[in-house]
């Protein structure tokens, strides 16, 4: 199916035409709400395959900085602290340092040593099949690739061999039918908001805004309420217009600042918030009722 859906995007010049006058097609005719010959969810899917034409390795990478990764000569309980931490299935093994990347390790494979009581090393325990591709490589190239070598996990590279990240196979696929779930996700805590400092806090994108405005006060307009968007990562996005860069700053009119920390399958995920706590006035009302300083 995968060769299916690359050869499809291979096409002589007309037939490329043909594909982005068929997506402008759809583009209208759901602005107009006609009604079309396939349902919602395969316009969907179809819309994002569209997408996916221009998309490369570096735009969907876990970044460096988030990588949960262990080193090739850990202890046993260093690996378990973060098994029970992150609950990862597969977990990057380096050599001295994260730009050397030597295997990946399953956790399954640990578990079936401590049953079976072996002696547990994480030299013996990875697999050293490693998948490393460029930054620059398109997603579609890269989700053929993973499936014909069975890969469920792969290393970005920089232009100097360095790691720049990590892309799952559920990564790409998220990319064509949108978030996925699974058990451990739906046991996660809800939305959070965490304070960093007096005037900095960050926010799960899903965190309600009423309880952002709780946090660092009210700051909404009348325009964002008429907007009818519940969430700050809807703010976001609305303010924005678009889907926003990681690391990129938007700026609310009240001057509160919005930093994209995390984006997954083109959604936001975390964002930090930097605001100006409001000023309280210097003036207080008297049992009398006058007022004085």
């Amino acid at each position: 199916m995968l060769t299916k859906i690359k050869s499809f995007f291979e096409k002589h010049p007309e037939e490329e035409e043909a594909i982005e006058t068929l997506e402008e097609i759809m583009d209208q005719r759901e602005e107009r709400g006609d009604e079309v010959l396939v349902e919602d969810d395969e316009m969907l899917l179809m819309k994002n395959l569209f997408h996916l034409r221009d998309i490369r390795a570096g735009d969907v990478l876990i970044p460096r900085t988030e990588i949960t990764a262990i080193s090739l000569t850990a202890k046993l309980e260093d690996l378990k602290k973060i098994i029970l931490r992150d609950k990862f299935t597969r977990i990057p093994v380096y050599e001295k340092t994260l730009d050397n990347i030597v295997g990946v390790l399953h956790t399954k494979d640990l578990l079936y040593a401590l049953l079976q009581k072996k002696t547990v090393e994480i030299s013996t325990l990875m697999h050293k099949n490693v998948l490393f591709v460029p930054a620059s490589v398109h997603v579609l190239d890269l989700l053929r690739d993973m499936q014909s070598k069975s890969m469920q996990l792969c290393v970005v590279i920089d232009e100097f061999g360095g790691t720049a990240g990590l892309i799952t196979l559920e990564d790409l696929l998220e990319e064509i039918v949108g978030e996925i779930e699974d058990e451990h996700d739906a046991l996660d805590t809800p939305p959070a908001i965490r304070r960093i400092s007096p005037t900095v806090v960050e926010a799960d994108a899903q965190v309600k805004l009423a309880n952002l405005e709780k946090t660092i006060g009210t700051f909404l307009t009348q325009k964002d309420k008429e907007a009818d968007i519940d969430t700050v990562g809807g703010l976001v996005f609305y303010m924005a217009g678009r889907l926003p860069a990681r690391g990129e700053i938007i700026t609310h009119a009240s001057g509160v600042k919005f930093q994209v920390l995390e984006l997954a399958s083109r959604r936001i995920k975390k964002l930090r918030i930097s605001y100006s706590p409001a000023k309280k006035s210097s003036k207080t009302v008297s049992a009398k009722g006058k007022k004085h300083k």
